[in-house]
């Protein structure tokens, strides 16, 4: 029994690294005929990519793009009561930047007219470049975790993308 614990820990500990990898690098290739992935593919010839795009870059560039905040990088794992949440679909309950990344997402659904998947998963593919994966807030919290100086998580530079080089590669 104890073996079989051991492999089973064994196994989430090496999905959770290759998880954390993809995560960390930016998969968005600098040009559409470079996309291997067809979902994807579809999903910027359906036309919302490049407007929910362009409004991720302005408010970047303006400084009102959400963004996890730096005194507490783990809220978005953490419930109300400030324990792990092991649950993929939950959302950090007390994380004013998940809050914050809701609401923003609300009011570019309103303003862009596009809503749910036509908006969330355009969002999901510039943000992370994949087309599935844990809640954003959460991705874009461990890239601020690893980019922190000294942290656990810290990769070398060419090994992962920040939320700079993300928008950088996203402007190109």
């Amino acid at each position: 029994a104890a073996t079989a614990l051991s492999k089973q820990l064994m196994e989430t500990t090496k999905d959770a690294a290759t998880n954390a990898k993809t995560v960390l690098k930016y998969g968005l290739p600098a040009t559409f005929d470079e996309l291997e992935d067809g979902e994807a593919k579809a999903l910027i010839e359906k036309g919302n990519f490049y407007i929910v795009a362009s409004k991720i870059l302005e408010q970047y560039d303006a400084g009102i793009f959400p963004q996890p905040d730096q005194s507490n990088l783990l809220a978005a794992f953490q419930d109300a009561s400030g324990q792990a949440i092991e649950a993929d679909n939950k959302k950090g309950a007390t994380c004013v930047f998940t809050n914050d990344y809701m609401a923003n997402m609300k009011a570019m659904s309103k303003e862009l007219g596009v809503k749910g998947r036509n908006l969330f998963h355009p969002v999901r593919l510039a943000l992370t470049g994949e087309m599935s994966g844990q809640d954003v807030t959460k991705q874009l919290s461990l890239v601020a975790l690893a980019t922190v100086e000294n942290s656990v998580l810290a990769v070398e530079a060419n090994d992962m993308a920040d939320l700079a080089e993300r928008m950088t590669r996203l402007q190109e």
